[in-house]
């Protein structure tokens, strides 16, 4: 059966936002994929939304264009992913943010900047209201509630919260407020003294509440579990419960006017209801919205014009009240589980639903192709820029399908199928030969290799024992004879005869969820697996010995799901919501991290500088700098150094970039900070583990907001530091 291609749409980079503190840019979805737990809008131009990752984004053009704000904030909250649960701005210049462990930020300049108002607590906040520009509320786990009167500075305990989890707080002035959540044993918390005292109101349901929103000090409503909404119009002291005629959680209520309001929510699926009556009568305004899992926030600055915000960094805005929705967030939000480049310009990312997506301009811009074979992807291999090949499992059923494409994707023809197994990993030593590796869908996960020779036409079988249950993740060759495939319970299997027979290797481990493999040459490749477990071999594969013992404490927890090596000291490993990279042969690990809340799965490289990395919720980065803050560029002179050096700058005076130099004898972990006269400092270029050479990165202050001067730059090696001036003219 031949089957076509269909173009569905395009994705364009609108706006590549490279940060000084990570190497990373984002291609998709727009403006950024973690979840947007709140959003406020301040007028019709400017609205403020954050959540997830510590995302922040801002419009100043009703949501033409966003600003990620993300980056001007400390990830607080790692190796743990840090959650932005609630803000609130009293201007388009002055706001708070509160969050995971306690945490408090105020900015004074629309979040360009950001100082914390150390509160004292570690428990999670989940709300934050000020009345005013000096008194501020926020609550949150175990009872939590806290209180300010001097703008943020300090904070001060208030007690009545007992051991609830609080969602909700909402004053309308310095003394009336009100706090909702779960566990509350059925009441809302109210206060008509600024929170010297809480008084325990009945509200008529026992179920949780999320949200709270009081238009005057007498009317109010509250939304949460299994489709509730509660109305008050004697300011909380009686609540009734109105008629929705739905279960979904309502996570968020708003009210543009005493009659005119919205609540949003929902369970894997989503629902937006409005009331033009003041909550007696509900109807839904979905229809016109695009699916999202979740809509957590709304807000509106009129009786037409507002935003929603929800999972997926999914954004969306009306100018009619509601009747219809335009999405302001672009891009697949499928989770993408595959990506491979054959070049810095051409490359494609696989992921769930038949997401398919192609580049042939380096990421700038993305286009679907679409297989009428409808699949989930888990693996994309493509060997030229015409011939390739995708495996994944049909969105029916339980068979999988192995297809290949002739002519970059464009159109797809299946050249296998199996009912029963799924086929994770596909590669090809050349255009004819190639291995397909996987496992049984049901239990037992019995293991599966097949193998081509004829460019996909036929497959053979190679490996299917029964006895053996543990599943095949991924497979690798590193010549035409010699190859490895890799799984479960530290399953790792060698053949040196093409396939023909497989024979089990000890790796040293034991029940270690392997789930990838590189090798840069016959000799030396890597393993990567759950509990941050790295192996390497020398020798072809008959020792491996462990490298974890180089990655940084810091990074906490983690599965690695995908190593990737482009010759035999650059590498990168990825799994959870972390990236890794060696520049030393895996001997040591450096964190690139950047704190993002969704899942990385997969990572690709061209050359050591150049790379894409995918994962849940349709994320896709990119790096131009081997995921490094700056470039770093090793000079291919082969002389190596015998001290170390650091070079004066070059241009000097410079007026955007300049060029630092310098020497090292042998391979080390450097630093290289720069700072201000005052000795202020103002980032760090480099901080990583380098081998012998000479170097040179580069300075770019276009991220920096630098005003003209006198600078300073110092490299710290071991017990060696020298320092050296830059002048910089605007």
């Amino acid at each position: 059966m031949y089957l076509r291609k269909y173009f569905f749409f395009i994705i364009t980079v609108l706006n590549q936002s490279l940060f000084s503190q990570t190497g990373w840019i984002s291609q998709n979805p727009y403006p950024q994929g973690n979840p947007l737990y709140k959003v406020q809008a301040l007028s019709q131009n400017v609205v403020y939304a954050a959540g997830g990752g510590r995302a922040l984004i801002k419009t100043t053009n009703g949501g033409n264009n966003w600003i990620i704000l993300t980056y001007n904030l400390p990830d607080w909250n790692y190796p743990n992913s840090t959650s932005i649960n609630s803000f609130v701005f009293l201007s388009e210049q002055i706001g708070f943010i509160c969050g995971s462990k306690g945490k408090i930020f105020k900015t004074t300049d629309g979040g360009i900047h950001w100082i914390e108002n150390p509160t004292g607590f570690t428990s999670d906040l989940s709300s934050i209201s000020f009345p005013s520009i000096n008194t501020g509320y926020a609550v949150g786990m175990n009872g939590k509630i806290i209180k300010t009167t001097n703008g943020g500075n300090t904070w001060f305990e208030q007690t009545g919260g007992g051991t609830a989890t609080l969602t909700s707080v909402f004053f309308t002035d310095n003394l009336n407020g009100w706090i909702c959540g779960s566990l509350l044993s059925g009441n809302i918390l109210k206060t008509t003294n600024g929170g010297e005292n809480w008084i325990a109101i009945n509200c008529g349901v026992t179920s949780g509440l999320y949200s709270l929103y009081f238009i005057s000090n007498q009317t109010g409503w509250a939304s949460g579990y299994s489709g509730k909404i509660l109305k008050t119009t004697d300011g909380g002291s009686n609540w009734l419960v109105l008629n929705t005629g739905v279960i979904n959680d309502f996570i968020s209520i708003f009210f543009s006017s005493p009659d005119t309001g919205w609540a949003v929510g929902g369970n894997e699926g989503c629902i937006v209801l409005k009331t033009v009556d003041g909550g007696n009568n509900w109807f839904p305004q979905t229809g016109s919205m695009p699916y999202c899992t979740n809509y957590r926030s709304v807000s509106f600055v009129s009786n037409t014009l507002g935003w929603i915000t929800g999972y997926e960094g999914k954004i969306f805005k009306t100018s009619d009240g509601g009747n219809t929705w335009q999405s302001q967030s672009q891009g697949l939000t499928n989770g993408f589980y595959t990506v491979k480049f054959i070049s810095s310009e051409t490359g494609w990312v696989g992921g769930t639903y038949n997401s398919l997506l192609k580049t042939t301009n380096c990421g700038t811009n993305w286009f679907q192709q679409i297989s009428s074979t409808l699949i989930h992807y888990d693996c994309v291999n493509f060997i030229s820029a015409e011939t390739g090949f995708a495996s994944g499992k049909s969105l029916l059923g339980d068979t999988s399908y192995i297809i290949k494409s002739t002519n970059g994707g464009f159109d797809w023809t299946p050249k296998y199928k199996q009912y029963n197994y799924l086929f994770k990993s596909l590669f090809f030593i050349s255009p004819q030969t190639g291995w397909a590796a996987g496992y049984k869908s049901t239990p037992p996960r019995t293991g599966i290799i097949i193998k081509t020779t004829n460019s996909g036409d036929n497959w053979t079988l190679q490996y299917n024992v029964i006895s053996d249950t543990a599943s095949l993740e991924s497979i690798c060759f590193s010549s035409p004879n010699t190859g490895f495939a890799t799984g479960w319970w530290s399953k790792l299997l060698r053949t040196t005869n093409g396939g023909t027979n497989w024979y089990l290797v000890s790796t040293g481990t034991s029940n270690v969820y392997f789930n990838s493999l590189s090798f840069v040459n016959e000799n030396t490749g890597w393993l990567s697996g759950w509990y941050k477990t790295i192996l390497k071999t020398t020798n072809a594969g008959l020792n491996w010995f462990s490298q974890s013992a180089g990655i940084p404490t810091t990074i906490g927890s983690c599965n690695f799901e995908e190593i990737y090596f482009v010759d035999t000291l650059n590498g990168w490993v990825t799994g959870s919501n972390k990236v890794l990279c060696t520049t030393n042969g895996g001997l040591n690990w450096i964190d690139q991290s950047f704190g993002t809340s969704t899942v990385n799965f997969s990572i690709n490289f061209v050359n050591s500088l150049t790379g894409w990395l995918v994962g849940s919720s349709g994320t896709i980065f990119k790096t131009t700098t081997g995921g490094f803050p700056v470039a770093i560029k090793k000079s291919e002179n082969q002389i190596v150094p015998t001290e170390f050096e650091l070079y004066q700058n070059y241009p000097n005076p410079f007026n955007n970039s300049t060029v630092i130099k310098f020497e090292l004898p042998y391979t080390a972990k450097i630093k290289i900070k720069v700072f201000d006269i005052t000795g202020k400092e103002i980032t760090t270029l480099l901080n990583t583990y380098l081998s012998e050479g000479i170097y040179q990165v580069i300075f770019n202050i276009e991220n920096y907001k630098l005003a003209s001067g006198i600078y300073f730059y110092k490299l710290s090696v071991d017990n060696f530091e020298m320092v050296r001036k830059m002048i910089l003219i605007k």
